[in-house]
């Protein structure tokens, strides 16, 4: 139950057959009372808090037979552990459960699939999803019992930069270029070497040549380190000043000579 404590059971065999009728159980001491009806059974199971119990059983002629002997029901706790019920980790997430006794753990994904514990007896979990710890007691004393856990893991985001990409008419230009992840789904940071940030687009084109860095984060946050590219831009050469030499054709030519000077 919800204290942690679980029901026991008293079972009513009847060896001559199947019967219906009646049965009654009550709690000596404060008269807790478990009673139903049953129709062709040959056994009853009734779950029970401890105590001590009386039992009768009334057939469909009304007639009652009580049991002579009362039943002693103890009271077995599950076991203690605790585990972090839902958390967000960065690769992935090492933990033991925590526990006044020794206890046996296993932990398993929404598949069933056990994960197995590491040499100092923790558990790691790399990927999203729902798992159950299982406590169970090795000497059988206390009853085993469940616990859920709610995994949310994020990856580091991998990128690199590429460029300078040479345009003549905007100038140079670098790309952040994502291995992991959506462009969608992340911020792009363009820095120059004060920390100010002067770019959020995936392409970015330095104003002057000097310092900078990129940085790209998750648009949700994360736990995982933040990593840098820093880079110097480059400086394009001047414009160069051209002459264009043209040889005149006539009027049966289609094509002429341009020469750069």
């Amino acid at each position: 139950g919800t204290s942690g404590i679980l029901d026991g059971t008293i079972t009513i065999d009847f060896n001559a057959g199947p019967q219906s009728g009646t049965y009654t159980l009550i709690r000596q001491g404060d008269g807790l009372e478990f009673t139903d009806t049953f129709t062709s059974q040959v056994q009853i199971i009734v779950a029970v808090p401890a105590g001590t119990y009386s039992v009768e059983v009334q057939d469909l002629s009304n007639c009652t037979i009580p049991d002579p002997t009362l039943y002693d029901i103890e009271e077995v706790d599950q076991v203690l552990f605790s585990v972090p019920a839902d958390f967000t980790a960065c690769g992935e997430f090492n933990f033991i459960p925590s526990s006044p006794d020794s206890l046996i753990f296993t932990v398993s994904n929404s598949s069933g699939s056990i994960i197995n514990p590491e040499a100092d007896g923790s558990f790691t979990i790399s990927q999203s999803g729902v798992f159950t710890v299982l406590g169970e007691d090795p000497s059988g004393v206390n009853c085993p019992r469940e616990s859920i856990i709610t995994a949310s893991i994020t990856q580091p985001i991998q990128f690199q930069l590429d460029g300078p990409i040479v345009d003549c008419q905007v100038g140079a230009r670098y790309d952040a270029v994502l291995t992991n992840a959506d462009p969608a789904d992340v911020i792009f940071l363009w820095k120059d070497d004060g920390g100010v940030i002067i770019g959020r687009s995936q392409s970015f084109v330095p104003p002057r040549q000097g310092s900078y860095s990129l940085e790209v984060q998750p648009i949700n946050g994360g736990l995982c380190p933040i990593n840098s590219i820093d880079f110097d831009s480059i400086e394009l050469s001047e414009d160069i000043d051209v002459e264009l030499d043209v040889v005149p054709f006539c009027g049966d030519q289609n094509s002429t000579t341009i020469t750069v000077v």
